[in-house]
């Protein structure tokens, strides 16, 4: 008796597994490949027999720059991630990603990656600057930066405190560029807030990967 194997696909991948109902149509589908007689249509081109290709490919970093564009006025609250879907940038803010989609990448990344539970944050810098664009301690002091996750309640949020005020003599601290060491979560409830006066703007780098020391 020959002894059966069972095949199984084998996913070229970077980033997480094929979900189980994927996975198992891709073994059926090799399977398939392997005991079927070769195929005489010549209108079918067969590559990569037993292999699913699947990228996932998760940038290192990601920056978000956030400015109040304001002609005047004093401090001021705002909210970004999540614009289209929650809390909308107060009039004359802007905020701008690297992701080269205007945000949505990073968007679809905090909806969907591991089974929607979101984009999993190891620390960021965060610069903040003044009217004239130059680095200042007092933006960052002033910034009062919150994680907020919905919570289906009216418009009430679960907030998370990054403080940062007064941490200029933490040593990865630099003219007003501050390295910040946490483990959080942005996902498809969230939204960050931030305090800014006019002019003033700050520029976070998120680290999608291990911040080393």
């Amino acid at each position: 008796m020959i002894a059966s194997t069972i095949l199984k696909s084998r996913p070229i991948s970077i980033g997480n597994s094929l979900p189980a109902a994927v996975q198992n149509l891709a073994v059926k589908q090799t399977v398939a490949n392997y005991t079927q007689m070769p195929s005489l249509n010549s209108s079918i081109t067969p590559i990569d027999a037993g292999r699913v290709v699947n990228f996932l490919p998760i940038p290192p970093r990601i920056t978000v720059t956030v400015l109040n564009g304001t002609a005047s006025g004093g401090l001021a609250s705002g909210k970004f991630l999540n614009n289209a879907d929650y809390a909308a940038l107060p009039t004359s803010w802007t905020a701008t990603y690297s992701d080269g989609f205007s945000g949505k990448l990073m968007t679809n990344l905090m909806k969907g990656l591991g089974g929607s539970t979101g984009l999993m944050i190891y620390g960021f810098n965060v610069t903040g600057y003044d009217t004239d664009g130059v680095k200042s301690d007092a933006v960052l002091n002033n910034s009062a930066i919150q994680v907020l996750y919905y919570t289906g309640n009216g418009t009430s949020a679960i907030p998370a405190d990054i403080n940062i005020a007064g941490a200029e003599r933490n040593t990865q601290f630099k003219d007003g560029l501050l390295t910040v060491k946490v483990a959080l979560v942005l996902n498809f409830l969230t939204q960050i807030t931030c305090s800014l006066a006019q002019g003033q703007s700050l520029q976070f780098v998120f680290f999608t990967q291990p911040v080393i020391d």
